[in-house]
């Protein structure tokens, strides 16, 4: 199958550009390229292979690409069940020098738990992607609890917390 085959409508080749030698999909994207198709959305890496190979992948195939989670050409395409291909994603994330959201791990270092829930037995979160999210969550409990303050009290608070700013910019430790 060549790109703009004219066995697959042209809005789906409209949503993918050619980089590399990859497809790279640039539509709809909730953990796979997916498409509006015949009432129902469908998997865009699923619909190109089934295309090429003039066969369905059945109930229990999914799949997943060799080079990028958005590429969605059918030589890049790996068929197997959704179990392998999570694993074969997290195992090939294992080596990686760099988290998702670009921190280098050598820096900011891993946690590695184990996990009766992972695939692998073994979950690993960035360090630094786990203080970000803890922050989010107190900062979203503060929130709610100043939210819960009654007048008198939210004005005591937000005092108090103005001088322990004001001593914190001014170098000082507040009392």
């Amino acid at each position: 199958m060549k790109f703009g085959d004219p066995r697959l409508p042209e809005r789906l080749w409209s949503k993918i550009d050619v980089v590399d030698g990859c497809w790279i999909w640039r539509g709809a994207f909730a953990n796979t390229a997916q498409i509006w198709r015949d009432g129902k959305t469908v998997n865009v890496r699923r619909w190109i292979w089934e295309t090429e190979h003039g066969r369905p992948a059945g109930d229990a195939v999914g799949t997943g690409a060799r080079c990028d989670r958005r590429c969605v050409h059918h030589d890049h395409a790996v068929a197997g069940s959704r179990g392998d291909l999570a694993d074969a994603y997290w195992f090939s994330r294992r080596d990686r020098e760099t988290c998702r959201h670009g921190h280098v791990l050598a820096v900011v270092g891993v946690y590695t738990m184990k996990s009766k829930t992972a695939r692998t037995g073994v979950n690993r979160a960035c360090r630094a992607c786990q203080r970000i999210a803890v922050a989010k969550v107190k900062e979203k409990r503060r929130r709610a609890r100043i939210a819960r303050m009654s007048p008198e009290r939210l004005a005591r608070y937000n005092q108090r917390r103005a001088i322990a700013l004001a001593a914190i910019w001014s170098g000082q430790r507040a009392s």
